[in-house]
């Protein structure tokens, strides 16, 4: 039986190819050993391949934009991310990208149809306040009960996107959308021809958030007065 294990290892280590890289005494002593035997068959199904060995791609650990940057028009890059949309419940899958053009963002979650949203006002380059959520790609649900408050905040170099709700605003499969937490993990830059099918409506969609975040009613505000409180005044502006 140990003939017959051995004698296709053999045969492979007399038939190298001219890079010379299925050895025979792999461990330089002077001795073809069962373990030298083994690493040579292991050369040999692969191939016994010269070159040094590929360098796995991954994926850029920076988004090169952030959300001062215009990226709705073609030729700009996307950044997509994946993770979770609550930390106890469902899974880990949910992919996004955002789209900015300087002053609001859209926020993708990819694979709903027709589609789902967040829109945000940018206060910052890596922050922005939440507007509402809407399905309708061009935003003209922005309205009512699916207005919202809360943050989309984006990690250093972009690394990170978080979208976090003052308070549930839908479900996703039987658990609540509490707070998304994605990881980068691609960065691309469609070409012109397909730019604008990807988009869906973000022009459009981002040309109503400017409607929707006027139209916001004001916050109450306050202006203290040296002793008003003595006096058990208030003066709202």
């Amino acid at each position: 039986m140990r003939i017959l294990i051995l004698a296709p290892a053999l045969l492979l280590l007399t038939m190298r190819p001219a890079t010379g890289q299925c050895c025979g005494d792999c461990g330089g002593d002077g001795q073809v050993s069962i373990s030298d035997l083994v690493t040579a068959v292991n050369n040999a199904l692969g191939g016994c391949g010269g070159g040094p060995t590929p360098t796995p791609t991954v994926a850029s650990e920076a988004c090169p934009i952030d959300f001062n940057d215009d990226n709705s028009q073609p030729g700009t890059p996307d950044c997509y991310y994946r993770g979770r949309w609550n930390p106890s419940c469902g899974a880990a899958d949910l992919e996004t990208l955002w789209r900015s053009d300087g002053e609001f963002v859209v926020v993708d979650l990819l694979d709903f149809s027709p589609g789902l949203f967040f829109g945000a006002e940018v206060t910052g380059p890596g922050r922005a306040e939440l507007i509402c959520w809407y399905t309708d790609p061009d935003a003209t649900d922005c309205e009512g009960d699916q207005l919202l408050s809360g943050a989309v905040t984006l990690g250093a170099a972009g690394g990170t996107l978080d979208v976090r709700p003052a308070e549930s605003p839908f479900m996703l499969e039987q658990c609540d959308f509490t707070r998304y937490q994605g990881t980068l993990f691609e960065v691309d830059t469609p070409a012109a021809a397909t730019a604008a099918r990807l988009s869906r409506g973000t022009a459009a969609a981002l040309t109503r958030l400017r409607a929707a975040a006027a139209a916001r009613s004001p916050r109450s505000g306050f202006i203290r007065v040296p002793g008003a409180a003595r006096r058990g005044e208030k003066i709202v502006d």
